[in-house]
């Protein structure tokens, strides 16, 4: 059995479960194939990313002014889906 549980903002989590069964036919595994295979991934650490701590002017303000860009987009996109909302009932 697989345990299933979702979590959503505003929503009380949920949690379900899904019944696992073995394949129907035997699973096939090339041995001479997986050992000349590459890995999936390289084995070099991850990027450090930079901690979270106080933006210095210039981030704050380009910080700002992609919230602003933001702002005025999700307006646009509202004003256009109005205008195809109000021209489909005019046809």
């Amino acid at each position: 059995m697989i345990q299933v549980t979702a979590i959503a903002k505003g929503l009380a989590p949920g949690e379900t479960w899904v019944a696992s069964s073995a394949p129907p036919l035997p699973l096939i595994r090339d041995t001479t194939y997986a050992g000349t295979s590459k890995p999936a991934a390289p084995d070099t650490p991850p990027p450090v990313l930079r901690t979270a701590g106080p933006d210095d002017p210039d981030t704050a303000k380009l910080r700002e002014q992609l919230h602003q860009l933001q702002l005025e987009l999700t307006g646009k996109q509202q004003e256009l889906m109005e205008l195809r909302s109000t021209r489909g009932k005019q046809d």
